[in-house]
């Protein structure tokens, strides 16, 4: 390719990036938003069944003293 060429594929990426850019930007953000957001509510579900699990394991082990008492 000749210079003229490249220049003129430049200029035409440089405008295309100057008018579009920000119409880019913002799909990539809210794109973005929406993964974190599916991310964040994957991960409180699993904390709130890893607590929910402790809790019964440690529910379990005090009827069990419990049991030991009344018996």
């Amino acid at each position: 390719m000749s210079k003229l060429k490249y220049f003129i594929l430049i200029a035409l990426f440089i405008f295309g990036s100057l008018k579009y850019g920000s119409s880019v930007r913002d799909v990539f953000t809210q794109n973005t938003n929406k993964v974190i957001a599916s991310f964040l509510d994957i991960k409180k579900s699993i904390e709130e069944e890893v607590n929910k699990h402790l809790f019964q394991a440690k529910e379990i082990e005090r009827l069990r003293e419990e049991n030991r008492f009344l018996k």
